[in-house]
């Protein structure tokens, strides 16, 4: 849109409304890293557990709870350009989840508060279309930043987006923008449980 796309003042303004986690309140663009995540890394053919595991973390820590209003689907989605992930998604976060998660295409035209985007991709190939594959189409990336009326969160590792090559120079823009504009909240290394460590 030539950079006269914008966020609406009255989201920067009003806020989305939530009172914890703290990493969350008071912004409109978040991206938590996942970079220092090893339990966050991309399956084969597209899922990452990891990611839809610290998902339903901070779901669970949402407060108020998007769950506790009238129509939770204009409150909260959860999206993923993929739909492996997005059946990860179903599995993992169970039925009082299951209406709000869609995938980035199904999404088109929809809205809501508060818009959480799993990104899945972290593969260290060479190749263009091996690194983030469709996730390079400009139109799909449009749809993926522009559906959330208050609050966008993002959850990938912010390092393999910047670092995306000129063929994938979406990335490299969005990236730079959000720098600029957004919030980068990296992910600390999970915690080793007592069935970790049993192991």
């Amino acid at each position: 849109y030539s950079n006269k796309l914008k966020t609406a003042p009255a989201a920067n303004r009003e806020g989305s409304g939530l009172t914890a986690p703290a990493d969350l309140v008071g912004r409109s663009l978040v991206w938590l890293d996942t970079g220092q995540r090893p339990d966050c890394h991309e399956e084969r053919f597209w899922f990452n557990p990891g990611e839809a595991m610290l998902i339903k973390q901070y779901l669970e820590r949402l407060r108020p709870s998007p769950l506790g209003v009238k129509r939770p689907r204009d409150r909260l989605a959860i999206l993923t350009p993929f739909r492996r992930q997005k059946d990860t998604f179903i599995c993992e976060l169970g039925e009082p989840y299951q209406d709000l998660v869609h995938t980035v295409d199904s999404f088109q035209g929809k809205e809501a508060d508060i818009v959480i985007v799993s990104m899945v991709r972290t593969n260290d190939r060479v190749k263009t279309s091996g690194r983030l594959g469709f996730l390079t189409v400009y139109q799909r990336a449009n749809v993926l930043l522009s559906r959330a009326r208050k609050l966008l969160i993002i959850v990938g590792d912010f390092h393999h987006f910047s670092a995306a090559t000129i063929q994938e120079h979406v990335w490299n823009q969005i990236c730079a923008e959000w720098h600029k504009v957004g919030d980068i909240v990296v992910v600390p290394p999970r915690r080793p449980t007592e069935t970790d460590q049993a192991d």
